[in-house]
């Protein structure tokens, strides 16, 4: 069940200057890239930056089988992990995307657990956190940029269960 969607990019830090809240306008209003063939084109163009992908792409990643299948191990209480990472491979269904990570953590109290999810990221620090964005890059695999690679906005959802972890 899908509580909270939302495109979020987590950077630490303050807004100390203008250039850093000048950066975050253009993300709010990134072009929505929803097909491979919208992603080379984009590519192409040579402009970087930051893209949001589609509504579809990103039920994609919430709907993926390794994903959904953690989220019903956390809430029957099976979970071997709480925190960590995935490794999502959307290449068939969404080429441009390709492999992508979602990272999870979660917080139990007496009766609840919440799960907190950001995808389309690459993840450190034992998988638990997501340092960067996900990008678009290299789409030929040939190991050269060509143009500049561009980011993707990562997305942030949550679950709310009863706490099964309780023995």
């Amino acid at each position: 069940m899908l509580l909270a969607l939302s495109s979020k990019l987590y950077i630490g830090g303050k807004f100390a200057n203008g250039a850093m809240s000048g950066a975050f306008v253009h993300l709010f209003n990134a072009e929505v890239v929803s097909s491979t063939y919208q992603a080379v084109k984009r590519y192409f163009s040579q402009k970087g930056g930051f893209v949001e992908l589609g509504e579809a792409t990103k039920q994609e990643l919430i709907n993926h089988k390794l994903v959904q299948r953690q989220i019903l191990a956390l809430k029957n209480g099976t979970a071997k992990v709480l925190n960590g990472n995935l490794s999502v491979d959307l290449t068939l269904h969404t080429f441009h995307v390709g492999d992508t990570g979602v990272v999870f953590n979660t917080v139990c109290l007496d009766n609840t657990c919440t799960t907190g999810f950001v995808g389309f990221v690459q993840a450190a620090n034992g998988g638990s956190v997501a340092t960067s964005p996900d990008t678009f890059s290299n789409p030929f695999g040939i190991g050269i940029e060509i143009s500049p690679p561009y980011y993707y906005i990562p997305i942030s959802w949550s679950i709310t269960y009863p706490n099964n972890f309780r023995h």
